[in-house]
């Protein structure tokens, strides 16, 4: 009924669990390891916000070229109206392979609720 499994492969299965549970770290750990890494620049950088579309706020009529060195900079932390799915994941692309720590971007839309809206608003 009971099959032998070698001492060995204990040894190594117990060795295995144990540096996988150790490398497990909270949210609030995760966080704090971050943005001790983080310079005062990238710092403030994730709180810039820029609009790639529509004039909405900021002096930006679209996405321009320095944008993208500011992206990679880790100095812009959210982007306003950028539309379809191609264009946030080439701008994402860009902050997650070409910046220092590696931070996602966050998208919104800045739209009266209905006027050319779609559910659930990213």
């Amino acid at each position: 009924m009971w099959k032998y499994v070698p001492m060995k492969k204990i040894l190594i299965l117990f060795l295995f669990s144990t540096i996988i549970l150790s490398q497990t770290k909270t949210i609030d750990q995760r966080v704090d390891s971050v943005l001790s890494l983080m310079n005062l620049t990238e710092k403030v950088g994730q709180l810039i916000q820029f609009s790639g579309g529509k004039l909405t706020g900021t002096k930006t009529a679209r996405l321009k070229e320095g944008h993208i060195d500011l992206i990679r900079k880790g100095r812009v932390g959210l982007f306003l109206n950028i539309f379809g799915a191609e264009n946030t994941k080439n701008i994402q692309k860009i902050a997650i392979e070409e910046s220092r720590l590696k931070i996602p971007l966050l998208f919104g839309l800045d739209v009266i609720h209905g006027y050319k809206t779609i559910f659930p608003v990213p």
